[in-house]
C-alpha cells in the first residue's frame, strides 16, 4: 500500500469514517491523479466500472466528506465541480497554478501571511486561498508546434 494511502486512511479514521473499499479506491484513483484537478463525473465514472450499483450521490457525499476532513481540495473549474487531493496536510493555505486548458496543478511556494494582512488592516485572516491560473508550460508547447 501507497504510503500516501496509508496517511490518507489515517484521517479518514481520525475524522470518525469508516474505512470501506470504495472510499480506498476513490482515495487510490485522486492519488494517482493528484497533480491534476479532477471532475467528479470523471471520478464517478471510475467508480461505476468497479461499482456498479454505486450512486453519484454517494460518490458526491464521499467527497464532500474528504474535504470536510481536508483529504481533498475542491474548486468549481470549466462549469463542474473539480477536486484533487490534498497536497500539503502540514499548510492547507497554500497555493496553485492551474492550467486553463489541461487542468494541471503546479504547487506554488507560500507567500507570508503579513502580506495579505498587511491589506486589509484592521480585519482578521481565517484562511487563505490564492488560485493562479494560466496556460502551462506543456500546453503553451504543444500550441507551438501548432502554430
Amino acid at each position: 500500500m501507497k504510503k500516501e494511502l496509508k496517511t490518507a486512511l489515517k484521517l479518514v479514521k481520525k475524522a470518525g469514517m469508516k474505512v470501506t473499499n470504495q472510499r480506498q479506491d476513490i482515495i487510490s484513483y485522486l492519488i494517482d491523479h493528484q497533480d491534476h484537478y479532477v471532475s467528479i463525473t470523471d471520478i464517478d465514472k471510475h467508480m461505476r466500472q468497479k461499482y456498479a450499483n454505486m450512486s453519484y450521490q454517494t460518490v458526491y457525499r464521499n467527497l464532500q466528506e474528504f474535504e470536510d476532513a481536508h483529504l481533498v481540495e475542491q474548486r468549481p473549474l470549466a462549469g463542474g465541480k473539480f477536486v484533487k487531493y490534498q497536497c500539503d496536510f502540514n499548510n492547507l493555505d497554500h497555493y496553485h497554478f492551474i492550467c486553463q486548458i489541461c487542468g494541471r496543478v503546479i504547487e506554488l511556494k507560500e507567500m507570508s501571511a503579513d502580506y495579505f494582512q498587511d491589506q486589509v488592516t484592521g480585519c482578521k485572516i481565517l484562511k487563505q486561498q490564492v488560485e493562479i491560473t494560466g496556460i502551462c508550460d506543456r500546453c503553451l508547447a504543444k500550441q507551438a508546434l501548432v502554430n
